[in-house]
Parts: C-alpha cells; sequence; structure tokens
C-alpha cells in the first residue's frame, strides 16, 4: 500500500510498516536524469565488462585492454568499424552477446523508465482525485447538515 508521501508499506503484523527495498525506494524517486544517468551507466559497465571478457577469451587478437575496448565499444554501439576483430570462436560469441544486449539496451531500458515514470504520474494522479473526492464529500456533508437544518426551521405541513 502507498501512503501520500510515496512510500510503501506493509504490515508486519505488529502494526508497523516494513521497509521497502532499495529498488523500490530508487523507481519511487527516479527521475529522467536520473534515467540517464542509469542507461550511461548500464552502457559503461556493460563495455568494460566486455572488454575484459573478450581481452581474457581472445589475447591473440585482442593484445591490450585498449584494443578490447575499442572492440567493446565499437560492438555495444554497434558501430563495428572491422579495424578490431576477435580471431577465435569464444570471442565471437563474447562479440555476438555484447551486440546483441547493444541492441537491446536502449529501448528495454526506455521503456522501463517511461513505465516508471507512468506509475509515477498515475500514483500522483490518484492521490490528487482522492483529495478532490474527500473535498467533495466534506462539502456535500456540510451542505447536508445546512438543509437539515433549513428543513428544521420550515414549518411542518401536515399531511394530506
Amino acid at each position: 500500500m502507498w501512503d501520500t508521501s510515496g512510500r510503501m508499506s506493509a504490515p508486519t503484523g505488529t502494526g508497523q510498516a516494513r521497509e521497502r527495498p532499495r529498488i523500490e525506494r530508487f523507481i519511487a524517486q527516479i527521475s529522467p536524469s536520473r534515467a540517464i544517468g542509469l542507461v550511461i551507466a548500464v552502457a559503461v559497465g556493460m563495455t568494460v565488462l566486455g572488454a575484459v571478457v573478450l581481452r581474457l577469451v581472445n589475447p591473440s587478437a585482442l593484445p591490450s585492454f585498449g584494443d578490447s575496448t575499442w572492440l567493446s565499444v565499437m560492438t555495444v554501439t554497434t558501430v563495428g568499424f572491422g579495424d578490431v576483430v576477435p580471431s577465435n570462436a569464444s570471442g565471437r560469441v563474447v562479440t555476438g552477446v555484447l551486440a546483441l544486449l547493444g541492441i537491446s539496451l536502449i529501448p528495454v531500458l526506455t521503456s522501463v523508465v517511461v513505465s516508471v515514470l507512468l506509475a509515477q504520474h498515475r500514483r500522483a494522479d490518484d492521490a490528487a482525485r482522492a483529495d478532490q473526492s474527500q473535498a467533495l464529500l466534506e462539502a456535500l456533508e456540510r451542505h447536508s447538515e445546512r438543509l437539515d437544518k433549513i428543513e428544521q426551521r420550515l414549518p411542518q405541513q401536515p399531511a394530506s
């Protein structure tokens, strides 16, 4: 259950709310700038990890970490200049996996971020609607009380 501050609380049996996991707190606080930072961090992490793995599995074609990083960057970004290429099957498999991850990275992260932002917007709208509904109910209650008082002041008409 989300409370009005955007925090998720759940009963623990003692009446106390449990703290949300870190990912839920991150999602609740995500903004476009954080989303861009997340995309960049994942892309850089994937590129560096790919460079390390490529260097380990294909040292003959990639004599330096710079060469393996260059191949990893060109593969993740799907540019593929062709000046540095893996020379064995392991290197080709790693490069293929990096290419597939590179192709899917931006659309997947973009859709996740858009979903999160829409969910936040929806929660804000729901909270605003709940506040409006509460205000309307209170106004109706006040008007109902006023009508009751007015009806009490009116002279009673005999039933025919």
